[in-house]
């Protein structure tokens, strides 16, 4: 299930507008914020933010006064944040890239619980790819996935001896 999220800072009216995705297991899902929105939006903030930071200390530096602080602002940490190789939204970028190969399959299918052979095939690619793709921890992948970390330690060490069976190309993890 996806970790709800601070919504300080947010007018009702653009909550309301968000958007909302399904989370959890079937038959026990709610409708969440999804975290690619908040954290667009919250990069958007700590941009509007760093900006202003700038402004300011440009018009100090050219002896102007400063309309009001605006405190001090890290803008490398928020850019890691929000854009790190394992953020939440990294993580359903990746995803949603991965599921571009898979027209046939819809994230339903990938998530869900089926194991016809050509559906878990795409599923331990994928799992295989946002591993090696996204810098996050096992049971990190497993919540997007709706598993647990030792179903994707399977399907991890499964994937390139399958791969080479279907002809097709696996870049080995790093490290291995």
């Amino acid at each position: 299930m996806i970790a709800s999220h601070d919504l300080s800072g947010f007018t009702p009216e653009q909550l309301a507008s968000a958007p909302r995705i399904w989370a959890g297991r079937p038959g026990f899902q709610t409708r969440v914020f999804d975290p690619d929105w908040i954290a667009q939006r919250r990069a958007e903030i700590d941009w509007q933010k760093a900006k202003a930071a700038a402004e300011a200390a440009a018009a100090a530096k050219a002896g102007e006064a400063i309309p009001e602080f605006i405190g001090e602002f890290d803008f490398d940490a928020a850019l890691a944040k929000y854009h790190s190789r394992s953020g939440p939204a990294r993580r359903q970028q990746v995803l949603r890239q991965l599921l571009a190969i898979y027209p046939r399959f819809t994230r339903a299918d990938i998530v869900g619980h089926r194991r016809s052979v050509d559906l878990v095939s795409a599923r331990h690619h994928i799992m295989y790819e946002m591993r090696r793709r996204c810098d996050c921890s096992l049971p990190a992948i497993g919540q997007i996935m709706d598993r647990d970390h030792t179903t994707l330690i399977h399907a991890i060490r499964r994937w390139p001896e399958k791969a080479k069976r279907l002809g097709i190309p696996c870049i080995p993890l790093e490290g291995e």
